[in-house]
């Protein structure tokens, strides 16, 4: 399997705190992917290997996520290394999270700090050659980050309600879990109690296979319908013009689009309703955008 048959499609994320799982009946209820906690500061989850094996016996797509206690780029750096070391040898189909929350020194720290630290985790992990991501409540990406700098990175936003409010795209939510009041527990066969419940909106598999990302080794794919016939030119009525147009790229945003394409990345808005989208849309690569006219910067 080396893409999704459906997008959006649905999974779930274990730790040691799910226990033993059987994951044939998880793939048999329907789920696509399993994010699974590989460790936290610079201890690896005591059932990660297990967990491992079993979802990939069962045919899920699998990713990771490491849970952060870094307060300091150093430290940062010491469990980038750790969670690399747990990787080594092993194939992802999901990404690689940076999972970074509310604990008390990460909370002592500035949103300009906070920022940093992400980004020094995820540039570790994407210059060896891994699709990471950011893993963190809408909350905390809104209101503790400086969200417009992490434009460019994927995003997993946690948020248990009807609508995700994260500001920045994101590519996956996580919508139930357990514990939260006024809130109904996640739950899947093949996991005792309550469970996180995720649904993916990016065909993670196919880009990251794809893109040789991950553990994976590249792979060249032929153009679709090759033919050494020339290429019939369709005629362009002259009083039509056509806008420029842009191929979306793993990791885009509009906000980043618009910043390389208008030079602006304020007009991302702009560049969302020329589309027909709202700024909160996600966009997928491969996705065909129109650019509006650069004009002044605004």
């Amino acid at each position: 399997m080396n893409s999704f048959t459906n997008i959006p499609c649905e999974g779930i994320d274990l730790s040691k705190y799910n226990g033993t799982v059987d994951f044939s009946a998880v793939k048999k209820a329907g789920k696509e992917f399993a994010i699974l906690r590989a460790g936290y500061a610079r201890v690896v989850d005591p059932l990660f290997e297990a967990n491992y094996s079993g979802a990939k016996a069962a045919g899920l797509a699998v990713g990771i996520y490491w849970y952060s206690y870094a307060a300091n780029p150093d430290a940062v750096r010491l469990e980038a290394d750790c969670c690399l070391r747990i990787l080594k040898g092993k194939q992802f189909e999901m990404p690689i999270y940076f999972d970074y929350e509310y604990e008390p020194a990460i909370l002592a720290l500035s949103n300009a700090q906070r920022t940093q630290n992400v980004k020094i985790f995820l540039d570790k992990l994407e210059s060896t050659g891994y699709y990471a991501g950011l893993y963190a409540s809408s909350d905390f990406i809104n209101n503790l980050l400086n969200y417009k700098e992490l434009a460019k990175y994927d995003i997993w936003a946690a948020q248990y309600a009807s609508k995700c409010t994260c500001k920045l795209p994101f590519g996956m939510w996580q919508h139930h879990g357990g514990g939260v009041k006024g809130w109904p527990d996640g739950s899947c066969a093949g996991v005792k109690g309550a469970v996180d419940l995720n649904t993916s909106y990016k065909n993670y598999l196919k880009i990251i296979i794809n893109a040789g990302l991950n553990g994976f080794a590249k792979t060249e794919t032929p153009a679709e319908n090759e033919t050494d016939e020339a290429p019939v030119q369709e005629e362009i009525p002259a009083q039509e013009t056509f806008p420029k147009t842009y191929t979306v790229q793993a990791g885009d945003s509009f906000w980043k689009i618009a910043a390389e394409q208008l030079g602006n990345g304020n007009r991302y808005k702009e560049l969302a309703e020329f589309n027909g989208l709202s700024p909160e849309s996600v966009i997928f690569p491969g996705q065909m955008l129109k650019i509006p006219i650069r004009g002044e910067n605004r």
